[in-house]
């Protein structure tokens, strides 16, 4: 027992303290923090605090105070100062317009709205002028519509002799309110941040599982494996090397929740993201089938490339002979949208109970509708039963062929293996 926790003590520090290692688990969540931060820190160094000028032919003193009102209630709005100018009806204002011409083309001010008096009645409509029309401007234009026609809906409102707090009561929308029978309580949000989690999923057995892989071909590459067998049994060292590596992998995964918590706290009370921003929390229970999925769809596909790992010699050899093992990982994700939309279906059921299959179907099942709990505990009894069966044969091979050079063997070589007491 000390030798197998010595090998997973060297597997494991070799792994976590490589530059890699600290580079990948460190750069994963710097890049989410900067996807998240950047744009709003960005837009708030660069973004000058804009003038827009409104030319307000109305001569309805309430409509300006109504509609700025209403503007600053966005988050791009308070980059930008409302200036009023009131224009006597039917004043020509060409030369007005001319000098904000020019001011919009020096960049004084960031565009000039036109409020003619017709705008009370269906005639009348508003004119925005601006230098460009890129995604700042866009926001600012949807902001001014926005702020502008409600407040001119309201004034007419007012001119009819509407009781405007009324009109609001009676026009009060009625919220619809969800609720789940199976009590799942998934909002859409949720539900992407469980798929995110189901792509990781795949991404970390396919990585992990080849990395056992490339360390077995690179230890008999090296004849360091001579060495290791000389004080250890093989299944041991392979017993120990798979254990090392999928903690290597918890503790990635770990690192990477841990920030994503904290990333997510942060954002909450941010000012360089949208107030609309929220990360919602997810199930316990989903997090908890996600571990469980993870760890047992580690063991037993990187038993298989392990396996794959002790046949070949180089790793030209293991790209071939590794590509039923990759195939079987990514069949489930060519499944995944058929299993998604009728998660309860025969269809969905039979494929996501295939040990192959369930890590990756049945917690896509239940992040969508979890099935029923002997559905859930059938898979992971199936998956148990599949990664013994698995470490049964690779502890066979892995024995034999860990120390074999050359060509990888033929089945006829590979049952001769089996064999062996």
């Amino acid at each position: 027992m000390d030798k197998i926790f010595a090998v997973i003590k060297r597997e494991y520090l070799t792994r976590v303290t490589s530059r890699g290692f600290m580079i990948w688990t460190i750069l994963t969540p710097l890049l989410g923090a900067l996807l998240m931060f950047a744009p709003g820190y960005f837009m708030e160094r660069t973004a000058q605090r804009g003038k827009v000028v409104v030319l307000d032919q109305t001569g309805d003193a309430a409509l300006f105070p109504l509609a700025q009102e209403l503007f600053y209630r966005g988050p791009v709005s308070t980059r930008y100062e409302l200036a009023h100018e009131t224009v006597t009806p039917g004043t020509v204002t060409d030369t007005r317009m001319r000098e904000l011409s020019q001011q919009l083309s020096t960049g004084q001010v960031a565009g000039f709205l036109i409020v003619p008096p017709e705008v009370f009645s269906r005639q009348g409509t508003l004119s925005f002028h601006t230098a460009t029309q890129n995604l700042r401007e866009q926001s600012l234009t949807m902001r001014l519509r926005i702020a502008f026609n409600s407040a001119v809906i309201e004034r007419r409102w007012v001119k009819e002799g509407i009781n405007v707090k009324r009109a609001d009561e009676l026009m009060e929308p009625v919220e619809l309110t969800v609720v789940s029978e199976r009590d799942q309580g998934k909002g859409s949000e949720a539900f992407i941040l469980a798929l995110g989690m189901l792509v990781v999923l795949y991404g970390i057995i396919i990585i992990y599982g080849q990395l056992v892989l490339r360390g077995v071909v690179e230890e008999k590459q090296s004849r360091i494996i001579e060495v290791l067998l000389s004080s250890i049994k093989p299944f041991h060292l392979m017993l120990g090397k798979l254990i090392g590596i999928g903690l290597v992998s918890l503790t990635q995964v770990a690192v990477w929740i841990v920030a994503a918590l904290l990333l997510s706290m942060a954002a909450a009370t941010s000012s360089l993201t949208s107030s609309s921003f929220h990360m919602p929390p997810l199930p316990p229970m989903l997090v908890i089938f996600f571990f469980v999925y993870f760890v047992l769809g580690y063991f037993l596909f990187s038993t298989l490339f392990l396996i794959v790992g002790a046949m070949v010699s180089a790793e030209e050899d293991a790209q071939q002979l590794q590509m039923p093992v990759v195939l079987s990982v990514v069949a489930p994700m060519l499944l995944l949208e058929q299993v998604l939309r009728q998660p309860n279906s025969l269809f969905a059921t039979v494929v996501s109970m295939v040990p192959l299959f369930s890590p990756i179907l049945m917690f896509g099942r239940i992040a969508v509708e979890p099935p029923p709990w002997w559905q859930i505990g059938l898979s992971i009894v199936l998956l148990l039963l599949s990664i013994w069966g698995a470490v049964w044969l690779a502890a066979k091979i892995y024995r034999v062929g860990v120390l074999m050079y050359g060509k990888p063997p033929t089945l006829p070589e590979l049952f001769k293996w089996l064999k062996y007491s």
